[in-house]
């Protein structure tokens, strides 16, 4: 399925987040090779404190040869080199908050998903390659979804997940 991967956290019947999941990659900057590229993102804060750097294993070296790239490669400034094919944050990728830019349409199918399996607390993996359009591809639904990246964002706000987590289970005084 071609397009791009989005988390949809729903919360007790409601749509509260989305992240985009972009696959690892890094942005040249016309002197450093990709190997020191990824050494300085695997030292920005967002991936230090949330454990996942960018990994430099056999299927990247894979993926870099058949871009024409390896390690040593310098990347010419602001071009942006991806480096692998799947967009886990466990292997470097990276979450952006796309919750006030993402049609409702798209937060309703995410809804009716969750529904569909009565989940209280359910992440909906869903693909859409074009955001005007109604094709999308429900990849995957999550009944115990990790939600450090809707709450934590690499870029944007990020949506306070955790309290509406406590609010549905009845945790916080009102």
């Amino acid at each position: 399925v071609k397009g791009m991967e989005y988390r949809f956290l729903v919360i007790d019947g409601k749509c509260l987040s989305v992240a985009h999941r972009r696959i690892a990659s890094v942005v040249g900057d016309g002197k450093s090779t990709i190997r020191e590229l990824i050494e300085r993102k695997n030292k920005e804060p967002w991936h230090f404190l949330t454990a996942t750097p960018v990994k430099m294993d056999e299927p990247v070296v894979e993926y870099l040869k058949l871009q024409g790239y390896d390690f040593e490669t310098i990347i010419p400034k602001d071009k942006r080199v991806f480096l692998r094919t799947n967009s886990n944050c466990s292997t470097g990728g990276e979450s952006i908050d796309m919750t006030p830019i993402m049609p409702n349409k798209f937060k309703k199918i995410a809804e009716k998903a969750a529904k569909a399996f009565d989940a209280k607390i359910c992440g909906v993996d869903i693909i859409i390659n074009d955001l005007e359009k109604d094709d999308y591809s429900i990849i995957e639904i999550n009944d115990n979804p990790g939600y450090s990246i809707n709450e934590w964002p690499y870029e944007g706000k990020g949506e306070k997940i955790g309290i509406a987590i406590l609010n549905l289970l009845d945790l916080v005084q009102k």
